[in-house]
């Protein structure tokens, strides 16, 4: 990942992160004072585990398979049956 902020940095990342975790990410870095007050406790631990799980669980279910969790770009959303693609 490329952010502007830092021209001549690139973060390794194992997939395109969810706007959830985009935006968390974005307060942890730029606002991380607040961030801190917010979400860890003194030792730097979450305060509240169970929302960072929310924060990093799937927006839509995956089709996971070993090809596809080799491509960090390609992701395949499940469709329901009955639903239209």
């Amino acid at each position: 990942m490329h952010i502007s902020a830092f021209p001549s940095a690139r973060l390794v990342v194992a997939g395109v992160p969810t706007p959830k975790q985009f935006i968390e990410f974005i307060m942890a870095l730029c606002y991380h004072e607040v961030y801190h007050a917010h979400r860890l406790n003194n030792s730097g631990q979450y305060i509240n585990e169970g929302h960072i799980v929310t924060i990093n669980s799937n927006c839509v279910p995956l089709t996971e398979h070993k090809l596809f969790c080799q491509m960090a770009h390609f992701r395949i959303p499940v469709i329901s049956e009955g639903r239209g693609s």
